[in-house]
């Protein structure tokens, strides 16, 4: 079911009784055709416990870069594999995500175990721009909120100044952080949003 398809690790970490060491928990293919995703779906994992896992958890507690944005700037929670990628890619290291737009109480109980270790300021939810990643931006937030984070949502309408021109929204044809460039990501972390 992978086969000729993009493909993912997904780790997890646990503590061994010396530290924490960082465990494969499944890989994760996404469909590169449209006949791949009407066979098996969009994406195609080898079972795991989605639920209780939050995606580039081990860079997070594990990479020394990582831990220190993350203790600096928050933590980044996006949606999907993609948009850590891109994060990444622009040196946002301190990118986690969800694998979807929803959280589950296991995936919140994980952020409070990766709380215990690593002293985030703040949750910046970044999910998608459509209706259904807004709704579970709200969704997220209250159910954070109630487990004691400062979270805040990341405004898709807000004004920015790219390339030094005049601020202007993000434009329409952006639809998550992964459509972002390098350069557009590198510009919001200048300013202070994330």
């Amino acid at each position: 079911p992978l086969n000729s398809r993009l493909v993912f690790q997904v780790r997890g970490v646990r503590e061994n009784g010396q530290g924490l060491q960082p465990v494969i928990l499944t890989h994760t293919g996404r469909a590169l055709s449209m006949e791949q995703e009407e066979l098996n779906g969009k994406y195609w994992s080898y079972p795991f416990k989605k639920a209780w896992e939050i995606y580039n958890q081990d860079n997070i507690l594990l990479d020394e870069a990582a831990l220190g944005q993350t203790n600096m700037f928050g933590l980044i929670l996006t949606e999907g594999f993609f948009d850590v990628a891109k994060l990444v890619e622009a040196g946002c290291r301190n990118a986690v995500a969800l694998m979807g737009n929803a959280i589950s109480l296991g995936q919140i109980e994980r952020l409070v175990w990766i709380r215990s270790r690593v002293r985030f300021p703040r949750i910046l939810l970044f999910l998608d721009r459509d209706p259904a990643g807004k709704t579970g931006a709200l969704q997220v937030r209250e159910r954070l909120f109630h487990h004691g984070f400062p979270v805040t949502v990341f405004d898709w309408e807000q004004l920015v100044s790219f390339n030094g021109e005049k601020p202007k929204p993000i434009p329409e044809s952006i639809k998550d952080p992964a459509d972002m460039s390098v350069e557009q990501i590198q510009t919001l972390r200048r300013h202070g949003i994330f």
